[in-house]
């Protein structure tokens, strides 16, 4: 199969349900993926948060999705803002509409002019170049930024023809000289488009093709009128770079309303043991970390201007919401 010329037509919205069936692989490995209050979570070992993380629950329907879960998080809509009890981080592009090259700062912006006369991009849907020449970059990237490899080369190859053929994760190619240099993969789910995982080469690394693919990808979503935003992950606060990075890129931190529960002595321990992780789900970040991105931009209730992590206190938890 031949890759497919990058077209806001390839864009495909689906629904959460979709989005777990489409990694059935990591339903049974890893973290456990629950239904639970008409949603989907992932239940890591007792953490549960949504599947579909940019998505909100009502602040009446927010429940404890499992009974042995020690924490839960979840957004909530801007309507149900006053029942939060935690303003959540993202990256996002919120005014879709309206992103373009006036959106990046002046050297992003070069980056990408450079990056478009120097590499094409393509819908990657040929499953042998991906397999062939997707596993050294894939393992590259792993190894450079000190990952473990979630597949072996067997099982990438494998994998290759079944990400390539589904419709439903779109890849964004870019090829230098007929090669493949970098990829990014995408989905859309409801009216949130994710930049999900990008692996480049050396050479595209050199070029800051991270930037030409992130900008492209985002375009892609503006023009097919089916997304209102773009998701670009969660923050790392142990990687600042990537954090200003995105800022430069439109890309910014962005609190939204959420609801986070966990008995307090166990609240606690999260927030000592996984820094990191308890920054994504709170918005507090680790207390040898400066707050990621510019505080001064989150909203008035952010954690940044609380001396606590909540307002509230339950006989059984932290967070001053339903809990059962």
């Amino acid at each position: 199969m031949q890759n497919n010329s990058l077209s806001p037509s390839a864009v495909r919205v689906m629904t959460e349900d979709e989005l777990v069936e489409m990694r059935p692989e990591r339903r049974w490995s890893g973290p456990r993926v629950v239904r639970s209050g008409g949603h989907w979570w992932v239940d890591n070992r007792g953490f549960c948060r949504r599947v579909h993380f940019a998505a909100t629950v009502p602040a009446a329907e927010v429940r404890r999705p499992t009974a042995y879960c020690w924490a839960y998080h979840t957004l909530l809509p801007a309507e149900d803002a006053e029942a939060a009890n935690v303003w959540s981080p993202l990256h996002l592009v919120e005014d879709l509409a309206n992103y373009g090259e006036h959106s990046l700062d002046s050297t992003q912006r070069k980056h990408v002019r450079r990056c478009r006369r120097a590499f094409e991009l393509v819908q990657l849907t040929d499953a042998g170049m991906l397999a062939e020449q997707g596993w050294p970059i894939y393992s590259a990237n792993a190894r450079r930024l000190g990952l473990p490899l979630e597949l072996d080369e067997e099982a990438f190859r494998a994998q290759a023809a079944a990400w390539a053929e589904d419709d439903r994760r779109l890849i964004v190619g870019a090829l230098q000289d007929g090669r493949l240099v970098g990829y990014l993969e995408t989905r859309a789910i409801g009216h949130t488009a994710y930049l999900d995982e990008i692996r480049l080469s050396e050479t595209a690394l050199k070029a800051n093709l991270s930037a030409y693919l992130h900008y492209e990808a985002a375009q892609l979503y503006r023009q097919s009128g089916l997304v209102q935003e773009v998701c670009a992950g969660l923050p790392l606060p142990q990687r600042p770079g990537v954090i200003e990075f995105k800022r430069r890129m439109g890309m910014p931190i962005v609190h939204r309303p959420a609801r986070f529960w966990s008995p307090a002595p166990i609240a606690r321990l999260f927030h000592l043991a996984k820094p990191a992780v308890y920054y994504r789900a709170t918005g507090i970040p680790p207390r040898n970390m400066k707050p990621p991105g510019d505080p001064a931009t989150a909203p008035s209730r952010s954690p940044y201007h609380s001396p606590r992590p909540v307002r509230g206190r339950t006989r059984s938890g932290v967070a001053s919401g339903t809990s059962s």
